[in-house]
């Protein structure tokens, strides 16, 4: 296959893909633009994020999430994420929420997906809200995966 070497800068450092044919792929994605659309840095916001670890040692932290009431949960306050968000590095990128906690934050519920595993098959809606933060770090509109 023919990839490109699509440079991606972020903060004055660019990042280049080694060994690609430098031929641009009809497959190649913007990752730049893309991230751009989908994250937001405030360098104004508090960089520390209140976080601990868990029993099995996951990174536990607090997050606040934006929905479509204007940054509000469903009792009208702050929308601070309800309990710890599992900072989980190595799910393939797939964002998990409770019923509860996505009812309590007020998030659109737009469909499904049938996950499979060792246990066996389970079938998960997906929400969205509009936003969820950490720190200085702002996931815009991101899909989640109700367990």
């Amino acid at each position: 296959p023919v990839l490109t070497t699509q440079p991606i800068a972020a903060e004055g450092v660019a990042l280049e893909a080694e060994g690609c044919d430098s031929e641009a792929s009809p497959f190649a994605v913007d990752f730049a633009a893309v991230t751009a659309q989908r994250t937001v840095v405030d360098a104004e916001a508090p960089a520390r994020v209140p976080c601990c670890r868990g029993d099995g040692g996951h990174v536990l932290a607090r997050a606040r999430a934006a929905n479509s009431s204007g940054g509000k949960n469903s009792k009208g306050a702050d929308a601070e994420v309800p309990g710890w968000m599992v900072i989980d590095t190595a799910s393939g990128g797939a964002l998990c929420i409770s019923p509860a906690a996505a009812d309590e934050l007020g998030m659109e519920r737009f469909g499904e997906v049938w996950l499979n595993g060792v246990g066996g098959g389970l079938r998960c809606a997906l929400r969205r809200c509009e936003a969820i933060a950490l720190g200085q770090v702002t996931l815009v509109r991101p899909v989640f995966i109700e367990m």
